[in-house]
C-alpha cells in the first residue's frame, strides 16, 4: 500500500510548509475581540496563512499553508497569544 505524500512548498525563508493541513479556530465573540485576533495574526503571519470569517456568535480563523516545524503546536500557541493580548 502506497502512502500519499502531503503536498509541501517552501516559503521565502526556505522552510517547508504543509499546504494540505488546515486548522479552524472559533473564538466566541462574547469572550474575544477582533482587535486581539488581528494583532496575533500579524505576529504569526510568517508561520501560516490566515483568513477570518465572522458569524453571528464566532470569529473563525482558518490557518493554512502551515510551517511544518510548528504545525503540531501552532493552534495552542496562537490561542494563548490571543488570550494574552486580551489582557492588554
Amino acid at each position: 500500500m502506497e502512502k500519499k505524500q502531503e503536498k509541501q512548498l517552501k516559503n521565502k525563508t526556505g522552510k517547508q510548509r504543509n499546504k494540505k493541513e488546515r486548522i479552524l479556530i472559533s473564538f466566541n465573540k462574547n469572550l474575544y475581540n477582533l482587535k486581539s485576533i488581528k494583532s496575533a495574526i500579524k505576529e504569526y503571519n510568517n508561520l501560516a496563512d490566515f483568513s477570518i470569517k465572522k458569524t453571528k456568535k464566532y470569529i473563525q480563523v482558518e490557518l493554512s499553508n502551515i510551517n511544518k516545524s510548528v504545525e503540531k503546536i501552532i493552534k495552542d500557541e496562537f490561542c494563548n497569544y490571543v488570550f494574552f493580548l486580551m489582557k492588554l
